[in-house]
């Protein structure tokens, strides 16, 4: 993991819980670190395999929740730069927050309008799946982003 990831996760091993989301509604999901290991570690290499270098600015946008934390880690194990962009913003606004940031990704909500912006785009929702080894749905499913 990352050094900050590392160090906020000390003393755990990879079957401890290391997060709980607890929803609006009080439901709760826990994750083990060795979830969260997984699926950030996963991410990394997906962002690496589709181009994405050390130092590169990958753009987060979601609202807070576990699949944006991992999302985090993910960026920071590919040496990349993570750019939060606020979701509450207009589409045209993150856009053009995007454009100027010389993103070279996005992993966000694929309910959220990205359209225009010429990236590699990866869909927040499927974070998860690549702790199982899944690679996120391919472009033009009703779940994922288009890649471009």
């Amino acid at each position: 993991m990352s050094q900050l990831a590392d160090f906020a996760f000390r003393g755990l091993s990879e079957h401890d819980t290391a997060l709980i989301e607890v929803s609006p509604d009080g439901q709760e999901r826990h994750f083990t670190l060795g979830t969260l290991q997984r699926a950030a570690g996963n991410l990394a290499g997906l962002l690496s395999e589709r181009g994405v270098k050390p130092q590169d600015r990958v753009a987060l946008i979601g609202d807070n929740s576990a699949e944006h934390f991992v999302a985090l880690l993910g960026v920071l194990m590919a040496r990349a730069v993570a750019c939060p962009i606020n979701t509450k913003l207009p589409a045209s606004d993150r856009s053009a927050l995007i454009e100027q940031a010389d993103v070279g990704a996005i992993i966000a909500d694929p309910n959220l309008d990205v359209s225009g912006v010429e990236t590699i785009q990866i869909p927040l929702s499927e974070v998860f799946d690549l702790a199982r080894g899944e690679a996120p749905a391919p472009a033009g499913s009703s779940t994922a982003l288009a890649l471009i």
